[in-house]
Parts: C-alpha cells; sequence; structure tokens
C-alpha cells in the first residue's frame, strides 16, 4: 500500500481516535489555531441566526461545526473523519481575496477494498477499508481570518457564520463555502497536472477515473498524457462518466449538459485549481460544486448537497440512508445547534485541539470582476509538500 501526504507532519491527537460501527460519518474538527487568533478569537461578536456565538472564535467553532454534522450525516464511515481547521491572514485586497485553502490531507492507493493502481483521498481510503490508514488528519482546511479583520479586504465585506444561508449585504456566506471546500476534501477532486496531462505520481485519482472525453471516446486513464492535456481544455465535451448520472437526473438540467450527461468544467485555455475538479459552470440550476457559484445564498446546502452526493457515491462513498442523488430533500440533515430532529440533544460538531498549523492543499478565491462572488478552489499542491512512503 503506498500513501503519499499533501503536507508534513501529522496530528498527534488523531492517534486517540477509534473506529465504531456508525451509520452517519463522525466528522472531527481539530482546532489547529493557536490561543487568541482564529477558532480562538476572542473579539466580541453579537449572535447571528442559528449561531448563538458571542466571540469570532465562538462563532466560527460554531459554524464549522454545523457543516461537520452536515457533510456527516450525508455519508457513512465507521472511521471518524478528521479535520484539522485553522484561520491565518490570506491574501485579501479591495477587489479579490483567497477565501479558503482545504484538501485531502493525503492519497492512497492499493489499499484493501480499493481498486488496484487507483489513489482515493485519505478518508474514502479509511471508509472503504474500515480502519484507520494513517494517523494524520484526513482533510486540511484554513480559511482566511483577514475577512473579519481587514476593512480593506473585498471592501469591508465579512464572514457571514449563520446557518440561515442568508447573508447580509456583500457578507459571504461561510457554511456553503465550508461545504464547498470540504467536499473537495471527501474526493471530489482531480490531481492531474493540467499543464503536462501526467496523472499525480503515475497513478489515477478514482475521481479520475469517471472522466470522460467525448471527442476521444473515453475515459482519462485511457488517454496519453498529451490527450489529457487537451481534454482538460476541451469545452464542452468533457464529461462526468458516473454510474450514478441517469438520464432521468441528467433531464432536471437545461444548461451544462450533452445528451444525457452532464459536463465537467474544461474551458480554453485551463484555469488550473478549477478545471476539471466542478460542474460547468453552464448547469442550470445551479450546483454546489460549481466553480463560479453565489456565495450569498444562490445554493442552499440545508436542502443536501445535490449532485456532490452523486459524485461522492460514484467514487466509492456509501450514502446514508435517506440520502439521495440527487441530495436535495434535506432528509437527516441536523437542524442548527442541535441534532436532526431539532431536539438539540447534540452539539455541532466534535472538536480536539492540536495541530501543526502547516496546511496542504489550494485555496477558495473571490473576486469582484463578475456580478456576485466567485468560487476558485485550486486543489494541486506545491510539489515541495508531496512525499511518498511504503506502509
Amino acid at each position: 500500500m503506498i500513501t503519499d501526504s499533501l503536507r508534513r507532519g501529522c496530528v498527534a491527537a488523531c492517534l486517540v481516535l477509534t473506529a465504531g460501527a456508525v451509520q452517519a460519518a463522525d466528522i472531527v474538527i481539530i482546532n489547529g489555531d493557536n490561543s487568541g487568533e482564529g477558532l480562538n478569537d476572542p473579539t466580541p461578536r453579537a449572535p447571528v441566526s442559528g449561531n448563538p456565538g458571542e466571540t469570532v472564535g465562538a462563532q466560527r467553532l460554531n459554524a464549522i461545526g454545523y457543516v461537520a454534522d452536515l457533510l456527516g450525516s450525508r455519508i457513512v464511515s465507521d472511521v471518524p473523519i478528521v479535520v484539522e481547521v485553522t484561520f491565518s491572514n490570506l491574501r485579501c485586497r479591495s477587489t479579490n481575496a483567497d477565501l479558503a485553502a482545504a484538501g485531502p490531507d493525503r492519497l492512497v492507493s492499493d489499499f484493501p477494498g480499493s481498486r488496484p493502481g487507483v489513489f482515493y483521498a485519505l478518508a474514502l481510503a479509511n471508509a472503504i477499508s474500515g480502519g484507520r490508514i494513517e494517523s494524520a488528519p484526513d482533510i486540511s482546511a484554513e480559511f482566511n481570518a483577514a475577512l473579519d479583520a481587514q476593512d480593506n479586504c473585498l471592501g469591508g465585506a465579512d464572514w457571514y457564520y449563520g446557518l440561515d444561508n442568508n447573508p447580509p449585504g456583500d457578507d459571504l456566506n461561510f457554511v456553503s463555502t465550508a461545504t464547498h471546500e470540504l467536499i473537495h476534501g471527501l474526493g471530489f477532486s482531480s490531481f492531474v497536472d493540467l499543464q503536462s496531462g501526467e496523472f499525480f505520481m503515475n497513478l489515477p485519482s478514482i475521481y479520475e477515473v469517471f472522466i470522460r472525453d467525448l471527442s476521444f471516446g473515453t475515459t482519462w486513464p485511457n488517454l496519453n498524457s498529451n490527450q489529457r492535456a487537451a481534454s482538460a481544455a476541451n469545452d464542452g465535451n468533457v464529461i462526468w462518466d458516473g454510474p450514478s448520472i441517469t438520464p432521468q437526473i441528467s433531464n432536471r438540467f437545461s444548461g451544462g449538459r450533452v445528451g444525457s450527461d452532464l459536463q465537467l468544467y474544461a474551458p480554453s485555455p485551463v484555469e488550473p485549481g478549477s478545471s476539471i475538479s466542478h460542474w460547468d459552470d453552464a448547469l442550470t440550476p445551479n450546483a454546489l460544486m460549481e466553480p463560479f457559484v453565489d456565495a450569498r445564498g444562490d445554493v442552499d446546502v440545508r436542502n443536501g448537497i445535490g449532485l456532490a452526493a452523486c459524485v461522492l457515491a460514484d467514487v466509492g462513498w456509501t450514502l446514508n440512508g435517506g440520502v439521495g442523488c440527487p441530495d436535495d430533500n434535506g432528509a437527516g440533515i441536523p437542524a442548527p445547534g442541535g441534532s436532526a430532529d431539532g431536539s438539540g440533544n447534540t452539539d455541532a460538531g466534535d472538536f480536539m485541539s492540536g495541530g501543526d498549523g502547516d496546511e496542504g492543499g489550494g485555496g477558495c478565491s473571490l473576486g469582484r470582476g463578475a456580478p456576485d462572488p466567485i468560487w476558485l478552489l485550486l486543489l494541486l499542491a506545491a510539489a515541495w509538500r508531496l512525499r511518498r512512503s511504503a506502509v
């Protein structure tokens, strides 16, 4: 079995986790921030809808905990999914900013239950194998703290930590942003070098197994590197070939499809980090995992994660009972601050302390060049952050 790290170091706190027979996945948030900053920021802030926190840090913890509960209610894993979260002052100007950096901590191949010679996100590999493969976090996520601290950041916009999908003015919906990011960490991601067409470490990821180019008439693992590079910019002819997207599902959409197939985002020239790892931006109605989506409430994750559930099922996740493809009825999604039935008997998310603050992955950027905020996930990790180890 081979694992390829997308960060350096691991979190010792992960070692205390044990697997047990569960239905909904238990997503555990590791607070990687230092005292007085990030998730521990003591700056006073008035409670907002569904989020009773009275400091910036408390509201951040509540919001990311709600996202953890929401995503955990959609998938099944006997192994807790560990997400290390930090807030840092990332790039932020008056018209554009880096909102977040998130992705799988490691890719794993050739473990029990996997397809031979195919990489899987670590959280997915743990779920399929039924045991924790490595003690490192499964997903690393870093969010931009500057939005809450700098008046010149995006014209004074703040993160909105409310849980009602109703950010005021120009504020940005943290819950939908974080949901989008963590779904990439669960495996909705391509790791191909889009310029050269080369697979990461010369192996396809399970996501890339289901990418089909209609011009070439085959899937990406059957193409050579030059053909994959050309396919990455073959706008309108690259589709998701997973079994979950049936004609009955694709017929719900009036744009972003070719016949009964749904298109992936493949503009020419390629947009590193955005191309291929999202649905096409022509998809109508919009979906959570498009590269350019209104962050002010166009997609309401309280109703489910939509087509993302189809992709997660295709790459190997078991969907929780009542979760369909697409996931659009909100069944089993916990009420803010409580359990799915609104009883309030469960806290939002599980939390642990620890971490080295060294985040991997890429970033979600926002600019005001378009009428509304835009998503841009940069998924490719820098080469110096990678290492290969046999276990």
